[in-house]
């Protein structure tokens, strides 16, 4: 699935390094593979980080859920506060920082008029319908030479208009549900923007599956504090990076992940073969949680 577009304009800074969060474990939690070093302080230890473990890992994203949190609004990023807001986005405690109504556990806070929360099957035909289209006069030219591979970013004229196409929902019931998350924003019926995350415990990556953002929210903060939903995410289930999968001629994201701490890890340049993005070359980006 590709990554749409995100808006962000000022350059990133190192966040203040915090904790990787903790869970409760329960007495019938234990690890598939044998190896797992955590195993043996399953029974003994009331606070065990949230690690690789699948069982684990699962029940550490049901506690996120089950109280609501995951989503305190911390500046990953380096980005300022959207205007009017900076004492709730940079304050620690987390009951001031997102304000949470109390008789909805699903919403992880609200910024402003827009609401954060954990998305809802009703909520399946506005993502679906959401635009995350957009318009480039840059690209991000991919060139082979001697063995190397060289990235570049090259005006064009006239600029690039990109649709995504629909998705053929080939990879819809893939991995495992209780691993994946998706958080919407609205503001009050009209949705603002999506990120949908999945955790893989082999290798404890947290991966970006999309983000989008509607056109009329771009360039407001939306895209950066969904991005730090995925980060809160990340860091309750013991990720040690997040990934994510970029089209070349998206321009746009890519200055924007760039600008958020995240670095080039890899590409490839024959993923779009044979797909509506033909012509087009796969970025992968990558950024260390700490």
């Amino acid at each position: 699935m590709l990554v749409s577009s995100l808006a962000a304009q000022v350059p990133y800074s190192l966040p203040d390094e915090r904790p990787i969060s903790t869970v409760t474990a329960k007495p019938d939690i234990g690890c598939v593979e044998q190896e797992c070093e955590e195993c043996d302080r399953t029974q003994t230890s009331a606070n065990i980080p949230a690690s690789r473990c699948p069982a684990r890992a699962s029940a550490a994203l049901s506690s996120v859920t089950d109280r609501g949190e995951g989503g305190s609004v911390r500046s990953y990023d380096g980005q300022p506060p959207p205007a009017g807001s900076r004492s709730s986005l940079l304050e620690a405690d987390y009951g001031r920082a997102m304000k949470r109504p109390a008789d909805d556990e699903a919403v992880l806070g609200v910024v402003g008029t827009v609401v954060y929360r954990l998305a809802r099957r009703e909520d399946d035909e506005a993502l679906a319908g959401l635009d995350g289209s957009f318009t480039t006069d840059s690209v991000f030219e991919v060139t082979v030479a001697g063995g190397e591979f060289r990235i570049r970013e090259t005006p064009v004229a006239p600029p690039v208009h990109k649709t995504f196409p629909d998705e053929d929902g080939s990879d819809d019931d893939d991995g495992d549900p209780e691993l994946s998350r998706t958080v919407v924003a609205f503001d009050g019926d009209e949705l603002c923007g999506f990120i949908e995350t999945s955790f893989d415990p082999w290798n404890a990556r947290l991966t970006i599956c999309d983000i989008e953002v509607a056109p009329a929210w771009r360039g407001k903060g939306v895209g950066r504090t969904l991005m730090n939903h995925a980060f809160d995410c990340a860091k309750e289930l013991g990720a040690r990076h997040v990934w994510l999968e970029v089209t070349n001629i998206n321009a746009p994201a890519v200055r924007a992940y760039l600008r958020m701490g995240f670095t080039f890890c890899g590409l490839d340049t024959t993923l779009y073969d044979g797909t509506a993005s033909t012509g087009e070359q796969a970025l992968f980006m990558s950024r260390r949680v700490r």
